[in-house]
């Protein structure tokens, strides 16, 4: 009994010590990651670096996609890339300054597929007949 309690004495204030360490650890790895990714300064949410290849498949997306809300957004991400701000980008597309933010973040968190539009339940639309 006298060992457990010793044991514990001795080993649980270093393993708490070990988690926090750990903890702490992936929490700066996190805001690394996030930093090398994005950036924001104030209210200025803009995206610091896109491959070549993400590029050309943006600026395919803004010319050619049939959903005109994905050429938008394909286009919102292109400009934050030469240093527009959310402000900007929501002036210039005739938003709000969330939406405009919320396509950045969607473009960070998934890439490409985040400026798609989710499925809508519901029945589909007809076109009317005159």
């Amino acid at each position: 009994m006298a060992l457990q309690i010793n044991f514990l004495i001795l080993v649980l204030p270093h393993l708490l010590i070990s988690l926090l360490l750990l903890f702490w650890l992936a929490v700066d790895i996190f805001f690394l990651m996030q930093y090398l990714i994005i950036s924001r300064v104030g209210d200025m949410l803009y995206i610091k670096n896109i491959t070549v290849e993400e590029k050309v498949t943006l600026e395919e997306m803004k010319k050619n996609h049939p959903s005109r809300l994905t050429r938008q957004r394909a286009h919102a991400i292109l400009l934050t890339v030469t240093g527009f701000d959310i402000r900007e980008i929501a002036k210039i597309f005739d938003t709000c300054r969330q939406t405009a933010a919320t396509w950045v973040r969607g473009w960070e968190r998934k890439g490409i597929v985040g400026l798609f539009d989710k499925p809508r339940s519901g029945r589909s639309r007809k076109a009317a007949c005159h």
